[in-house]
């Protein structure tokens, strides 16, 4: 096995798919900003007109009438292990994007466990009690921001990068559906989402500025490591308890094709380029075919009446 081989055709790959797409660019940045901006804005405006709770009970009854497997699919969508695994369809195809991920990740998080700590406020059931009701686990404290919500918008951040206007409202759309699902199940404050909302928003603006001087996760090295990030976590994600047995097979039939694309993009599609290769050298390099096709090939210039004359049909 020609490992050099393989590492080339990987590397190569790595360098067409870097060639080929744009990444986050001003667009990006500046929508992400101002969607920040609007979100802060509007949580002052409801915190200082009717306090921390406003709005609770008018979203919440909504979700009365939500089936609860789609009120614990769309949670779904906010647990990190699941959205790390959907960025594996865009890994391969979009580094700079999966780039722009890993460091609003980071921002992200710093954030929202900055904020939960300093604020450590209670969640809807360990203030209104057994009026909530609530779907999936109870959970008390640390509500303020969504966690959730942070991360289904920095998901739609990524998959939005380079798509139509028209795509790029669907997704955040789906987005903010799944933060409307956290107030549905009765885990959080409409503040809350609004907050998680802002928090992404502000997080994929600092990693697209960042971006502009920062370009050390763009090498295949550091790439392939966030890979296998990936990869752990769509193992990780096939093997735990769901917090929401009802979509468990949406966990499932997220893991598996992200490991499936995993493995395509960066196991077989290189090996495939290193034995396609292998078989060209062969070819050209067997001096008995390479003899054997100039016996039997025709001399330059020779047409097809002086062929036949020369075998004897005329």
């Amino acid at each position: 096995m020609n490992r050099h081989l393989y590492w080339r055709n990987l590397h190569r790959g790595h360098q067409q798919s870097l060639s080929e797409t744009a990444g986050p660019g001003p667009v990006d940045q500046n929508l992400n900003l101002v969607l920040a901006g609007l979100c802060a804005l509007a949580a002052l405006i409801l915190v200082t007109a009717d306090g921390y709770r406003i709005g609770f009970e008018a979203v919440h009854s909504v979700g009365r009438y939500v089936p609860a497997v789609l009120l614990e699919t769309l949670s779904k969508f906010g647990e990190t292990l699941a959205a790390i695994c959907l960025i594996a369809l865009l890994a391969k195809r979009q580094p700079r994007v999966l780039w722009m991920g890993v460091l609003a990740s980071a921002y992200a998080t710093t954030l929202t466990h900055v904020l939960k700590s300093l604020c450590d406020t209670a969640r809807p059931p360990a203030v209104l009690g057994d009026w909530v009701a609530v779907t999936g686990p109870v959970l008390k404290l640390h509500s303020f921001p969504s966690g959730h919500t942070v991360t289904v918008f920095l998901l739609a951040a990524c998959f939005s990068v380079g798509a139509p206007r028209s795509i790029r409202f669907l997704f955040y759309t789906l987005a903010a559906a799944v933060g409307a699902s956290r107030v549905w199940v009765g885990v959080h404050w409409p503040i809350d989402v609004i907050v998680g909302i802002g928090v992404a928003g502000l997080s994929v603006g600092l990693a697209v500025r960042t971006m502009k001087s920062a370009n050390c996760g763009l090498g295949l090295a550091p790439h392939l490591f966030f890979v296998s990030l990936i990869a752990v976590c769509a193992v990780w994600e096939l093997m735990k308890s769901s917090e929401y047995p009802l979509a468990r097979l949406f966990g499932i039939a997220i893991a598996v094709p992200s490991l499936f694309v995993l493995a395509r993009d960066y196991l077989f599609r290189p090996l495939m380029r290193r034995q396609a290769g292998i078989c060209s050298v062969s070819i050209s390099t067997d001096p008995s075919r390479d003899s054997a096709l100039l016996s039997s090939s025709e001399p330059p210039g020779t047409d097809g009446a002086t062929s036949l004359v020369r075998k004897g049909h005329v």
